[in-house]
């Protein structure tokens, strides 16, 4: 049989199978080492062995063998399907779900598993082929109904269940944020092809054209949009509009081309003809009429999209990103405050004490010349900590200055010390070396506060803070800051410089972007080594 007598169904299941894993693919790359990334990327694949092999199957140009192995290819993919669902769910809501459901996950494998064993090994599962107008369709035996009605109905409807819950907590304790969104649209994407297993009421002796395309497009839809909208799984994608307009014209090209051929198919059957003036003819009327909608559809892509001009949504960008930034830094000034408190707490001390004597020792010269130096002294030194701590607030460019890197970080160190001391963290200093490179003292301090801090968090229950220094052959300072925390996991430690990521609910992600933005301003680096549950190494090179 030609190819141009492929049903329409055949060639829209293996395009959404298409569409499903290169969606799979895509999510995969952007982290390989994440759990979720790979449980979606499993559940598109089994959703495209899905659509693929009954693609083939329902095109009838295969032998009644062929095609029952198709058939069987094709619930291949399904029977993996409930459970990748359910494990998805489990692993997008994290501690939102309780653990009889993730205990109940091994449970579900191990039946998809066991049902594979069935499917091929047994002729009960698949007994035959329907031989329908729009295509073959695979015939289940006794086993199928069983199959759905024990492990692919209760398990789908689960997951499902678990996501939509997910979504009214997280609105409830959190309001609509990121991870709302991200999981509302998880629920309804997988709710939709949820609902493509209407497929099987085939075998249930309901004759219809199978719908389930239908569900298996919304779900791709709405994920797509999920991950260009909400960033969902994490995936942040800056769009372009000549990148999705390039898209756009591409699909454009693709329906006029089908709908010229499908209607020179139509008018040759009529004409017992298909010329190349009457196809040419045909494409151009249906130019003419497909350009308003070209435009019409760049307008819908516009409001959904891009609701501002460019120009202005990387202006906001810029704002929301500096308000944020300010909004972390006044965290650090407030740290500092509470070190530096103790600081003018000492020389306040002192003149309180001189103040209480001045009226028993007025008449005693040498005590009145000794407390007029010892205030001047002391409001020097507490008018020079309120200025540090002002300076330290201004934003600004670098003024660099040549100042000892020790001082530095023990000036530093000093005001964390009711920090350390509460969570009981010992300091052990390895200054190897002490130069005096030219910095923004103010700046770098900052810096170094940022990663003594995320330390000090790391060692809720203690432990111990190592900073060294020392020089290179070619007299490059490397400083390393090294604690004996909770570490990172692989899965994190790529993103740890990314704005707005962070794995603290309370954090706000622009911690260690702030202090690679001052490091990378000096034209030094920063690496970060860790090894979950062993610790944390951060080297600074100036």
């Amino acid at each position: 049989m030609m190819i141009f007598n492929i049903p329409i169904f055949s060639v829209l299941s293996f395009s959404l199978g298409l569409l499903c894993l290169s969606l799979g693919v895509f999510v995969l790359t952007r982290n390989p080492k994440s759990d979720i990334h790979r449980i979606y990327f499993f559940f598109c694949l089994s959703t495209s062995f899905w659509m693929i092999p009954i693609s083939f199957l329902s095109s009838k140009i295969f032998s009644y063998e062929t095609s029952l192995f198709l058939a069987k290819c094709v619930f291949t993919g399904v029977v993996f399907m409930p459970s990748l669902l359910l494990h998805f769910a489990i692993e997008l809501l994290g501690p939102n779900v309780k653990l009889t459901a993730k205990k109940q996950l091994a449970f579900v494998y191990f039946l998809s598993v066991f049902f594979l064993f069935l499917l091929w090994l047994t002729p009960n599962f698949i007994t035959g082929i329907y031989n329908y107008p729009w295509g073959y369709y695979p015939k289940g035996g006794f086993i199928h109904p069983i199959h759905v009605l024990v492990v692919v109905m209760p398990t789908a409807i689960y997951g499902v269940f678990l996501l939509g819950r997910g979504v009214h907590i997280i609105e409830r304790e959190h309001g609509k944020t990121k991870k709302y969104y991200e999981t509302k649209y998880a629920f309804l994407a997988f709710l939709f092809i949820t609902l493509s297993g209407i497929d099987f009421l085939q075998n249930w002796g309901v004759d219809f054209f199978p719908l389930g395309n239908i569900f298996v497009a919304a779900f791709i839809i709405l994920i797509t949009y999920a991950i260009f909208k909400h960033a969902l799984l994490g995936i942040s994608i800056v769009i372009r509009k000549s990148l999705i307009y390039s898209i756009l014209i591409s699909i454009i090209t693709a329906i006029y081309f089908s709908i010229v051929y499908i209607t020179s198919l139509f008018i040759g059957g009529l004409t017992n003809s298909a010329s190349l003036p009457v196809v040419l003819f045909i494409l151009a009327i249906i130019t003419l009429l497909f350009k308003p909608l070209e435009q019409r559809i760049q307008n819908v892509l516009d409001k959904l999209f891009f609701k501002n001009p460019r120009e202005v949504l990387e202006k906001e960008n810029i704002l929301l990103r500096e308000e944020v930034q300010k909004q972390d830094q006044m965290k650090a000034v407030a740290t500092l405050a509470a070190g530096m408190a103790h600081e003018i707490k000492n020389p306040l001390t002192s003149i309180k004490t001189f103040a209480e004597y001045l009226p028993q020792r007025y008449d005693d010269p040498e005590f009145r010349e000794k407390f007029q130096r010892i205030v001047v002294d002391e409001v020097d030194r507490v008018n020079n900590i309120v200025k540090q701590l002002l300076e330290f607030s201004k934003p600004r460019e670098l003024e660099l200055k040549a100042t000892p890197i020790v001082s530095i970080l023990d000036d530093t160190l000093s005001l964390l010390n009711n920090n350390l001391l509460k969570n009981k963290i010992e300091v052990i200093k390895d200054y190897k070396a002490d130069p005096s490179p030219l910095v923004d003292k103010n700046q770098l301090r900052q810096a170094f506060l940022n990663i003594f801090l995320n330390s000090i968090h790391a060692m809720p229950n203690g432990g111990t803070l190592t900073v060294a220094t020392s020089l290179s052959s070619d007299l490059r300072l490397l400083t390393s800051v090294k604690d004996t925390g909770s570490g990172i996991s692989k899965e994190h430690l790529p993103h740890v410089f990314d704005p707005f990521y962070s794995t603290k609910e309370e954090g706000t992600g622009l911690g260690l972007s702030i202090v690679h933005g001052i490091i990378t301003k000096h034209g030094g680096k920063i690496k970060v080594e860790s090894e979950e549950g062993k610790g944390t190494t951060i080297r600074v090179i100036l």
